[in-house]
């Protein structure tokens, strides 16, 4: 079997893509197998920098008239508007800081772990094929801009019993999901394919890990497991 590098999907032996994301596998394709064409390249130097000097001319004609209409109207204009942006962002920045921290502590609070990530959606459904999809949406509870993050899966039926992969003998599943989410926000809803977890409807979910725009990264048991079902 082969372990997609992207999204950690295990596809058949003569796979060249992944069947989830669509990733090239690692190994040589078998003999006798027509290699894709390569794409047609495209010159696009010249048209950048046609493109590139027509702004900068327009740029330059417009900060002329402008300014040489009325030289000191101009620039005393462009300062004060500077001025009073700059103290309103500020202004918001500060405030938008403190109501935000106080919704994070709020929520962590009400989780009672240091859990980065809540998931607050999701559902499990099956394809026309038999396959089950387990969607997962989070909310960033972190100060920190999230990369990508995992999740652990515990694949049952709706009787409860465990639903094994039909090669692999477990009935746990790891998906990573690669997005990002900003502090305080919703991630967009991600599709966990759950090949050879047939007859799977409750999905026993949570996070796992989690790594950040700024390098670190985040591993641990402590957050609260979901219970994802099909629907009705």
């Amino acid at each position: 079997m082969k372990t997609c590098q992207r999204c950690q999907t295990i596809n058949p032996d003569n796979s060249l893509f992944c069947a989830r994301c669509g990733a090239g596998l690692v190994g040589a394709p078998p003999a006798g197998y027509p290699m894709p064409p390569a794409p047609p390249k495209k010159n696009v130097n010249g048209l950048l920098a046609c493109g590139c000097l027509v702004l900068v001319a327009l740029f330059g004609v417009s900060i002329l008239i402008a300014f040489g209409s009325n030289p000191d109207k101009y620039k005393t204009t462009t300062q004060s508007q500077t001025s009073k942006q700059s103290e309103d962002q500020a202004g918001s920045v500060v405030n938008t800081g403190d109501k935000y921290r106080e919704e994070l502590a709020r929520q962590v609070a009400e989780h009672k772990s240091p859990c980065p990530l809540d998931i607050i959606a999701g559902g499990v459904e099956v394809d026309s094929a038999g396959v089950s999809h387990a969607y997962v949406q989070v909310k960033n509870l972190s100060a920190k801009t999230v990369d990508a993050y995992d999740v652990e899966i515990t694949c049952r039926d709706r009787t409860g019993n465990d639903v094994e992969h039909y090669l692999h003998h477990t009935n746990i599943f790891i998906g990573r999901e690669q997005s990002t989410v900003k502090p305080g926000r919703k991630s967009r809803t991600a599709d966990f394919y759950l090949h050879g977890y047939q007859g799977c409807t409750v999905a026993l979910t949570q996070v796992k890990s989690a790594w950040f725009t700024d390098g670190s990264s985040w591993s641990g048991q402590n957050c609260p497991q979901e219970r994802l079902v099909t629907r009705d």
